[in-house]
């Protein structure tokens, strides 16, 4: 069974490769899963504990994004107009939080070619209730500039494929503006 579960590991990795919340939760799931099997649990035990251990995942992945979102009000006392690009499923659930605690003006969105991510995102956001303008990938740079001009608090939020251990940010091209 332990080659099964990460040969499992293996497929949804490459499944998507530039996915970074899969990725995170593999990686976690996989060390988790070669501990249980260090202990020569039977598989019934090591099965209850890798379903703790999503249940868990799942929560705390839910109080990082409550902490992303509280550090955010505290740096950020008004409303503010949001600009994000691509799709992120944790930008996306901060930006419902910051909207319930009122930070949000509204949500600037791109539909990021070629698959149209921003797409998901803007349908997700305005479901929630959020006013989203939703603009070409190239015209970013240049609404959030007359924004600013108007005096409006704009700031960029995204997710990103990677993010190095010295810092940088690697995300689709679109991001660079």
């Amino acid at each position: 069974p332990k080659d099964y579960f990460f040969e499992l590991c293996k497929l949804f990795w490459e499944s998507r490769p530039t996915e970074p919340c899969m990725k995170h939760f593999i990686v976690s799931f996989y060390w988790k899963l070669s501990k249980a099997f260090e202990k020569n649990q039977s598989i019934v035990s090591v099965k209850k504990e890798m379903l703790n251990f999503i249940t868990t995942y799942s929560k705390e992945q839910q109080q990082n994004i409550n902490i992303i979102a509280e550090e955010f009000c505290k740096i950020k006392p008004k409303q503010c107009v949001v600009f994000t690009h691509c799709h992120s499923s944790i930008v996306e659930k901060a930006i419902k939080e910051l909207h319930k605690k009122g930070k949000i003006k509204f949500v600037v969105n791109t539909e990021t070619r070629p698959l149209f991510q921003g797409r998901t995102t803007a349908r997700n956001l305005t479901s929630a209730g959020i006013k989203v303008q939703h603009i070409v990938d190239s015209g970013a740079y240049a609404y959030a500039k007359l924004l600013q001009q108007k005096n409006e608090d704009v700031i960029f939020l995204t997710g990103a494929d990677v993010i190095t251990n010295k810092g940088d940010l690697i995300n689709k091209i679109g991001t660079s503006q």
